[in-house]
């Protein structure tokens, strides 16, 4: 099912009922963000999350087992549309991508790693691997290479952590 991040809805998306992420409290200088989840090309599902930041670096959401996971801004959102829960994850800087797999998911942020669990739990967070960003390139065995920015523009240094349990190899 696709996912898309709107700023403007049409009647169709208006007519569904939001589930709200982020804090909608100060409405003043807050700006709303809408995701539709669609299915052959009916709207389903719209997210809304209330946020401070009118753009942000990098921006994703993805559909996952039972969850639908939105990075954005500093921050990592999961979404079950089933119980219309969420929960949001304050990431080190900027979110960066999710990386998706079968049985967990990493997301990237300017700084490091951290492994979610199909339940939505962070099951470890790694030691800074860059400064201004992080790239999983691949599973290795049991570790996950990649890189991170150190020196920017350009300064990438590669990493290997333990699949496990997040700690550098």
């Amino acid at each position: 099912m696709p996912v898309a991040f709107k700023s403007a809805l049409d009647d169709s998306e208006c007519k569904l009922e939001p589930i709200r992420v982020g804090k909608p409290l100060n409405r003043q200088g807050s700006h709303d963000i809408h995701l539709i989840i669609e299915t052959e090309r009916t709207p389903v599902l719209r997210i809304d999350l209330y946020t401070d930041l009118e753009c942000c670096a990098f921006q994703d959401a993805q559909i996952w087992r039972d969850l639908i996971l939105i990075g954005y801004g500093e921050s990592l959102h999961l979404v079950n549309p089933k119980s219309k829960t969420s929960k949001t994850i304050i990431l080190e800087g900027y979110f960066g991508h999710i990386y998706l797999f079968d049985n967990f998911a990493l997301i990237a942020s300017a700084l490091d790693l951290q492994k979610i669990s199909p339940d939505g739990e962070v099951v470890w967070k790694s030691s800074p691997l860059g400064i201004d960003g992080v790239i999983v390139e691949g599973i290795q065995n049991d570790f996950i290479v990649g890189q991170g920015e150190w020196d920017p523009p350009g300064g990438w240094k590669p990493f290997r952590l333990n699949l496990n349990s997040g700690a550098i190899n």
